[in-house]
């Protein structure tokens, strides 16, 4: 009978890879006190510890599915880097979920009164604005030849005409004259959608 406890990492390795689920328990529980350094310094809020050896566990598991005893450095090592990216990443996940607004949706037709209510309420007016010159702004670039549209970026990013005819290989006039028919475009564009 095996004494899994007793085996080196390599050997367990080999164990794991032919899918022995023992074997990387057994990992997992002699490289345990890397996860709990880890989890000193970093915190999920909602988190238990069971949450905890789960995710290190699936991380030893993809450790140990891409580990290569010839060309792969210390298994703790790979696995310590591997848990570090995994616990960072779940950090990240979680401050992008709080920087998701929370809008309410409500379908139009379930109550007619709400909708009109909310056809009419001014801030609803004003989202309106918003998208149809968000989608102005998307036919106005999409107006744009290609060296007008790198012409805009440099006016944007307040290069000088001079710096920006260095940097597309033209003359200065060109740059100017590129200019005003972005500008051209814009005020067309804009009165279209005033009218």
């Amino acid at each position: 009978m095996i004494t899994y406890g007793e085996l080196t990492d390599n050997e367990l390795i080999f164990f794991c890879q032919a899918k022995d689920s023992l074997a990387l328990q057994t990992l997992c529980d002699r490289y345990e006190p890397v996860l709990r350094r880890l989890l000193q310094t970093h915190f999920l809020v909602g988190y238990t510890w069971d949450d905890w050896q789960q995710e290190a566990r699936i991380v030893m598991y993809r450790v140990i599915q891409q580990f290569d005893g010839k060309k792969s450095p210390a298994l703790g090592w790979l696995y310590k880097v591997a848990l570090t990216h995994r616990v960072i990443d779940l950090i990240r996940r979680e401050h992008a979920q709080k920087r998701i607004p929370r809008l309410e949706t409500i379908p139009l037709d379930a109550n007619p009164a709400r909708t009109a209510d909310l056809l009419t309420d001014p801030e609803w007016a004003e989202l309106e604005k918003y998208v149809g010159l968000r989608e102005s702004l998307v036919d106005y670039v999409q107006s744009l030849s290609r060296f007008e549209f790198k012409i805009l970026l440099a006016y944007l990013h307040r290069q000088t005409r001079r710096e920006t005819a260095r940097q597309l290989d033209c003359t200065e006039a060109q740059v100017l004259s590129g200019i005003g028919r972005c500008r051209r475009k814009l005020e067309t564009l804009l009165g279209q959608r005033s009218a």
